[in-house]
């Protein structure tokens, strides 16, 4: 059923349009509608700017909060970015190649990462030779990002006192505008800090999946930080409307250590559509223990001899979703 909005806080924060239609109930009982005009998702009553700055209190980071989503603790969350950014094992450095792919060198460039939460990125662009630079509405992640990253790290929002007068080559805000919930004023705001040519890369959840699969998409059974949902389109139409011309958007899996580009519209295959390899039953103790102690080689050849690969059945591709990356430059 198609909605008449009437009121202010009913329009579409990307397009302001008014009619709207149901597509999906979250788990923690938010209804989400989808505009009709841009094709952006969206909650049907938008929490306040203090609501949404209760999420994102140290509770966001050290594991007390339990209310409605999980969250990693804070050393735990930490540490594996660590590890992620020390193995480059971090999906971050799929998106530093995407871009150099796209003509974005980054050795020498002044870089803002907007949202930086414990800087991994910060330090993975002063490995690529850039000069990083990181806000972060919460002061617990703004402080560990600056000891990690040993670059400067603001602590707040935009605009930022800290910011004035500065400007830069990329800005870059990975899963962050989906927290937003006037992301024209975001956008507005990071232009002003490009240099002219500048560009801005924007990384957030596909809204697609969640179009094709409603309340049992990934991204409505938890994330409920999120307020508003993109699909390829409407992440364009946001960026144009504010300013900023789209040079590549591509969609990537989400769920693998390393991500993989896929058809914007159309995904490949869910992760649980792979070609995976499984056995019918337990194997036997006796079997178990030669194999531990074969070689590698000897341990593969009977697996595939005896357990060859076949396709596991389909299961709810509601459960997994693909990031939207998007590549935008500032036009004057």
């Amino acid at each position: 059923m198609v909605e008449a909005v009437t009121t202010m806080n009913g329009e579409c924060p990307v397009c302001g349009g008014m009619e709207r239609k149901h597509l999906a109930e979250r788990r923690d009982g938010h209804d989400v509608v989808l505009c009709l005009g841009c094709g952006a998702g969206y909650l049907r009553r938008m929490p306040s700017v203090d609501e949404i700055a209760s999420y994102y209190d140290s509770a966001y980071f050290d594991g007390r909060r339990d209310d409605l989503g999980t969250y990693e603790g804070l050393v735990s969350h930490f540490m594996s970015e660590r590890l992620r950014v020390r193995y480059s094992q971090h999906p971050s450095s799929y998106h530093l190649n995407w871009i150099g792919r796209h003509g974005i060198h980054l050795a020498g460039c002044d870089v803002l990462d907007i949202g930086t939460g414990a800087g991994a990125l910060l330090v993975l662009l002063s490995q690529h030779g850039a000069r990083p630079e990181g806000i972060d509405v919460s002061p617990v992640a703004a402080r560990y990002a600056h000891d990690w990253a040993g670059c400067g790290v603001h602590a707040g929002a935009l605009p930022h006192a800290g910011l004035e007068g500065k400007t830069f080559d990329l800005i870059t805000a990975i899963d962050l505008i989906e927290h937003v919930s006037d992301p024209g004023s975001l956008l507005r705001h990071a232009r002003t800090l490009l240099r002219p040519g500048g560009h801005l890369l924007l990384v957030t959840p596909n809204l697609n999946l969640g179009i094709r699969h409603g309340s049992r998409w990934y991204g409505f059974t938890s994330h409920f930080d999120h307020v508003v949902y993109y699909t390829p389109q409407a992440l364009e139409e946001l960026a144009a409307r504010t300013g900023l011309a789209p040079r590549a958007t591509s969609t990537v899996s989400v769920g693998t250590a390393i991500e993989r580009e896929v058809t914007v519209d159309k995904p490949e295959r869910s992760p649980a559509d792979l070609t995976r390899r499984t056995t019918a039953r337990s194997l036997p103790k006796r079997i178990m223990r030669a194999l531990l102690r074969a070689t590698p080689i000897a341990r593969m050849a009977y697996l595939a001899k005896h357990f060859p690969l076949r396709r596991l059945p389909v299961e709810d591709e509601g459960m997994y979703h693909h990031n939207i990356v998007m590549l935008a430059q500032r036009v004057d």
